[in-house]
């Protein structure tokens, strides 16, 4: 869409990562694959299917699997174990085709166009220095172009967001005689929270070393660009929570706290957008 930072609507294959994504987070939280071999089956066919939309959201579906495996309870129930043999044998295995398949036609496992824009396994020094002259951008007032800025930053930025998100994720509350850690809040869905950050880290790392920024655009992270927001909305609604509980006999300070922030949330994007269409520069962010 034209003017739309992130637009994931672009025709390249954003629109279908992030279909597989959520189907297969929508998944996890529903499907029973320890004690269902059609969820195990479908979960592996999910996983691969997500790899399949862009090969290097292997990392992701790779993170997803073994989350999946320690929650299998593998090693004490000959069910779990078996399902999870049958999910891993869909997910390996269709790879493993693709790869040979490849090989075979073409030969070459991997696509030429993506073997041309990495560096594996030598290691780029182009990242480093995009990242060191965003810093003198941001922090040191030395111009530079806007394209440099925001292919470094939506790399970088996403796996600053992953670093920390076990502080969004889990509570640690002192309970003598020590501490516990729990969730932050209840639900299916925050290992897969967690394993899509880790997936994203691993992502993030292999774009850094092995590939040139500017063979990089949006449409390489979605995944890790979504993950910065449903940590926010996660951080969000901990934040609500402790307002609602702190200001429980207030409560039309709380109803007008929230009219406030929805409506500045809103007018910040709205002139960030403005901002970015009227410098021209739309078509690189």
């Amino acid at each position: 869409v034209h003017g739309s930072s992130w637009s994931f609507m672009n025709g390249m294959e954003s629109s279908l990562v992030l279909l597989c994504f959520a189907g297969l987070l929508w998944a996890c939280c529903r499907w029973r694959p320890n004690s269902n071999r059609r969820h195990a089956l479908g979960l592996g066919a999910l996983l691969a299917a997500l790899t399949f939309a862009r090969l290097d959201h292997f990392f992701i579906a790779f993170c997803f699997w073994l989350v999946l495996g320690l929650r299998s309870h593998f090693w004490t129930d000959r069910i779990a174990r078996r399902n999870h043999l049958w999910l891993s044998f869909v997910f390996i295995g269709a790879i493993a085709f693709y790869l040979a398949a490849n090989q075979l036609l073409f030969d070459s496992p991997l696509p030429v166009s993506g073997r041309i824009k990495t560096t594996a396994p030598f290691i780029t020094l182009t990242n480093f220095q995009a990242v060191a002259e965003t810093s003198n951008l941001v922090f040191g007032g030395n111009e530079q172009p806007i394209w440099l800025l925001w292919r470094a930053l939506q790399c970088v930025v996403p796996a600053l967001f992953a670093l920390v998100s076990p502080l969004v994720l889990f509570r640690v509350r002192r309970r003598p005689p020590g501490w516990s850690v729990t969730w932050a809040r209840p639900g299916a869905m925050n290992p897969f929270l967690l394993a899509t950050a880790a997936g994203v880290l691993l992502l993030a790392a292999y774009d850094f070393f092995y590939v040139p920024v500017v063979h990089t655009g949006f449409w390489y992270f979605p995944v890790s660009i979504t993950l910065v927001s449903l940590l926010g909305l996660n951080a969000a609604d901990r934040l609500g929570a402790f307002l609602r509980s702190a200001f429980a006999s207030f409560p039309h300070f709380m109803a007008r706290f929230r009219w406030i922030s929805a409506a500045s949330l809103r007018n910040a994007a709205v002139l960030f957008q403005i901002a970015v269409v009227a410098g021209g520069s739309w078509f690189f962010v």
